[in-house]
């Protein structure tokens, strides 16, 4: 089955340009960074994903951050996911 991949930068300028690509989808895709998080931008997006009903699927990205960067504990890790 053909995808298109819309790839989109977090800056919150183009949300409307993201909005409009979005009536086009049937799914979506968000590659969250484990240790920033989503971002204000990505919560209204996946709002509209939502109301157009598509599927929303979530990949946390950069796992490792939490063990190298930060230094954290397995237990605190586990809680993060």
């Amino acid at each position: 089955m053909p995808s298109t991949v819309i790839r989109t930068a977090r800056a919150c300028d183009l949300e409307s340009q993201v909005t409009a690509a979005l009536r086009l989808a049937d799914g979506v895709l968000f590659v969250v960074d484990v240790v920033e998080g989503l971002m204000a931008n990505g919560e209204r997006l996946i709002q509209h994903a939502v109301q157009q009903g598509l599927t929303i699927m979530l990949c946390v990205n950069k796992i490792d951050r939490l063990v190298l960067e930060l230094k954290l504990p397995p237990q605190e890790r586990a809680r993060r996911h």
